[in-house]
């Protein structure tokens, strides 16, 4: 089992991340993706660093905040 340690997102969420997650790195949601992940914006795009655990969004509640316009819906590209 690997390392977590404890979250608090800019927008008051609070979760699990992967230890070697950093300050500035994003959380998002992938369409299909069971659980919310972590990415880090590098020179245009985007490292994938890992899955997280985020306190009241777990179980479909972001596809409603996306659609209510509480959570942006971002593209992003993974190399």
């Amino acid at each position: 089992m690997s390392s977590r340690h404890l979250f608090l997102a800019s927008n008051g969420y609070v979760g699990l991340a992967p230890a070697y997650a950093q300050k500035g790195d994003e959380i998002c949601f992938l369409f299909g993706g069971n659980v919310p992940y972590v990415v880090r914006k590098r020179k245009g795009s985007y490292k994938f660093v890992g899955e997280c655990y985020c306190f009241g969004v777990m179980h479909g509640e972001a596809m409603e905040y996306i659609s209510d316009g509480k959570l942006g819906e971002k593209t992003y590209i993974l190399k």
